[in-house]
């Protein structure tokens, strides 16, 4: 994926596949460079004609469709990067790469990273991850895996993401209770491994010709029950033994599922017995980590990747970088109001932002959206950002500023008229 230290001599045309706007922004930010997006028909938006050269929209998840698109305009006008920052489509970009002898990550990559079980197998083969588990698709199955390794058990989809359809199983009924939900949410089959004890951290990497540079390591917060993130810090506040310990086990398991290139976020458990693997993702974190790394840090890593994409070398200045920063820390916070029905009017945006250290107070919920209890990342309310020279003081600017927020709600039975309403933690 990367070639020279600076930008191409000659005009670059990228094929830029799915979304990330976000990003695809800053490769069309470069210097000469034209594009081409590749997208699902139905996702493509009115401001993508006005951003791109040309659109091809896909009609289906076939990657063999994806590939004769591509090359149709490879042979009249050829390509000379892919670039892909959402999950959701770097399978087909992967296929598109090989296809047309272009850098991008292997297919086998992609589907190691993807698929949480071929992950599990592939670290266990390494030696690097211990953590048993399994693909079921019956409680006789999973009360099998129970039977092996006891419980407190984590059952959740195989390829799954922002916090969807996990579930605790603590006993033989509660294996049966989660086996008839994941019949009603038509999963035919699911990952089922230990429940991991511990605290949980994410570790924000940036590769390049397979040498791995972990740039944060990010304190996370959940719900203990759904599962879903309530907030987050950059840097985490850690032992130097405690970072030293994440930062090589995530080198290691990068080198052993095969990544090259490109900005990773992976999820670790720190537990008794030392790291272990939730997940890992071939693109930068969610839930606005990426600028939480740029507010404490310095470090663009949204601009790099971009670069990266076009052949560039980052490296050597993301290592410069990191020997010039002056840490910070930075926050944020998610709320949610705790009265289900529909939202009307949310207050004290003005308050919240002026905040000391506060640096964005966004609502993720509308008004007349519904509001429901959180079992996923979106049914967050809103959330705030926050810096500050002390990581404790970080997260209390950020947790304030969300205090000043009230939700009106309208709810399910009293359509006729809205209730004030306290933002509790998602």
């Amino acid at each position: 994926m990367t070639d020279s230290p600076t930008a191409p001599s000659t005009p670059a045309h990228v094929l830029l596949v799915g979304g990330m706007r976000v990003i695809q922004d800053l490769v069309r930010d470069q210097p000469g460079v034209r594009t081409t997006l590749i997208h699902r028909a139905h996702k493509i938006q009115d401001q993508d004609a006005r951003r791109n050269l040309r659109l091809l929209g896909a009609s289906s998840d076939d990657p063999a469709e994806w590939i004769a698109l591509a090359r149709a305009v490879h042979e009249l006008d050829p390509f000379s990067a892919v670039g892909a920052f959402h999950e959701f489509e770097q399978d087909k970009a992967a296929h598109i790469a090989r296809a047309l002898g272009l850098p991008f990550h292997a297919p086998e990559v992609i589907e190691r990273v993807r698929d949480k079980l071929r992950m599990r197998e592939r670290l266990r083969d390494s030696g690097l991850d211990p953590t048993p588990s399994a693909r079921v698709s019956s409680g006789a199955q999973l009360l099998d895996f129970a039977r092996l390794h006891g419980y407190p058990l984590i059952v959740k989809p195989v390829d799954g993401w922002a916090s969807t359809s996990i579930l605790t199983v603590r006993s033989d009924a509660e294996a049966q209770q989660v086996s008839a939900q994941l019949e009603a949410q038509n999963l035919s089959s699911a990952l089922v491994e230990p429940f991991l004890e511990g605290r949980e951290f994410s570790v924000e990497a940036l590769s390049e010709r397979g040498e791995h540079r972990v740039v944060a390591i990010t304190q996370k917060f959940k719900d203990p029950v759904t599962f879903v993130e309530i907030g987050h810090l950059v840097p985490a506040p850690l032992e130097a033994r405690e970072r030293h310990d994440l930062e090589v086990f995530v080198i290691r398991l990068l080198s052993a599922l095969g990544v090259q290139d490109g900005v990773s976020h992976t999820e670790v458990m720190l537990t008794a017995q030392g790291p272990r693997a939730i997940e890992t993702h071939t693109r930068p974190g969610g839930d606005f980590i990426p600028e939480l790394v740029q507010e404490a840090l310095g470090v663009d890593l949204f601009r790099l990747l971009a670069r990266q994409t076009l052949g560039q070398r980052v490296l050597p200045e993301l290592d410069a970088a990191l020997r010039s920063a002056q840490q910070h820390y930075a926050a944020i916070w998610f709320v949610t109001p705790e009265q289900p029905g529909i939202l009307e009017e949310v207050r004290g945006i003005e308050q919240a932002w002026s905040g000391e250290g506060v640096r964005a107070v966004e609502l993720l919920l509308e008004p007349g959206a519904g509001v429901e209890p959180v079992r996923h990342s979106f049914h967050r309310g809103a959330y705030a950002r926050a810096t500050a020279p002390d990581p404790q003081q970080a997260l209390e600017r950020a947790r304030d500023a969300l205090k000043a927020l009230e939700f009106r709600v309208i709810p399910p039975a009293q359509p006729e008229r809205a209730q004030e309403n306290v933002a509790a933690p998602a």
